[in-house]
């Protein structure tokens, strides 16, 4: 906090708003009217040079307004609500992409010749490289069986994705079965079974611990670390190699009586 002035706002960064327009969108806002760059450059603590550049980008993003008096530029900062027209550009600009991607990559897949005679293995980083190769198995036809283990803090801070995740999962025709370590998380989780069309089945968590979990899905041999500072993944695409796993687990699942 600046001057009294709250430049904390996340979201507008998010929208494509830069640290100095945030902060020149807001001291606007806050001291209302109009004024010249040198009054917001010191109420938003900004080198008058930074904030001319910030005004005439939020111009054009149509945040805000300028006038001219007595040979004087004052700028105005427009109603809030304006930013629900940031929103719905971004919108209509993302669905346009998904267009254009999708046609990029029938045309991609058209002229990619992949080597099927041995397995592929990718190694990935990072919380969205996680959720990704969820989403790609999604895309697999077959069912999902997995080993996991439950960490609350890491749950927690997958809770939006894990709700989208099984929002799909309810919308497909796809079973998803889980081998998980009992635990009070773990039940709790369990008790969603029915309503995100998915059945756990629990074993000792003093005998079993998974550190790593492991997720099947048609070809995907997914190998997947949430404990450490950055998430990571080993993927291996093979068909062979999936079934052998997926036998390993119906093997384990069906030796276990709960």
């Amino acid at each position: 906090m600046t001057n009294g002035i709250n430049f904390n706002f996340p979201f507008l960064k998010e929208m494509g708003l830069s640290d100095s327009e945030v902060a020149v969108y807001v001291s606007l806002l806050k001291i209302g009217g109009s004024h010249t760059n040198g009054t917001i450059s010191k109420s938003a603590e900004l080198k008058q040079s930074t904030t001319s550049n910030a005004l005439s980008s939020l111009i054009r993003k149509g945040l805000i307004s300028s006038i001219n008096k007595n040979g004087h530029t004052y700028y105005f900062a427009e109603d809030p609500q304006k930013i629900m027209f940031l929103i719905n550009e971004k919108a209509r600009l993302l669905q346009k992409s998904v267009v254009e991607a999708k046609n990029v990559i029938s045309e991609l897949k058209a002229i990619h010749i992949e080597d099927t005679s041995k397995p592929k293995v990718r190694f990935f980083e990072g919380a969205d490289a996680v959720k990704s190769i969820f989403l790609e198995m999604m895309e697999k036809s077959e069912d999902i069986y997995g080993y996991c283990s439950m960490y609350k803090e890491i749950d927690d801070s997958y809770e939006d994705f894990w709700n989208y995740y099984y929002s799909l999962v309810q919308n497909s025709n796809k079973k998803v079965q889980l081998i998980v370590p009992d635990s009070e998380e773990a039940r709790a989780f369990k008790t969603k079974d029915a309503q995100q069309n998915r059945e756990i089945k629990l074993v000792s968590e003093a005998e079993y611990f998974f550190p790593s979990e492991k997720h099947i899905s048609g070809d995907f041999v997914a190998e997947i670390t949430l404990q450490s500072e950055i998430p990571t993944v080993v993927l291996v695409e093979d068909r062979h190699i999936a079934n052998s796993e997926k036998s390993f687990f119906k093997l384990a699942w069906n030796l276990i009586n709960n």
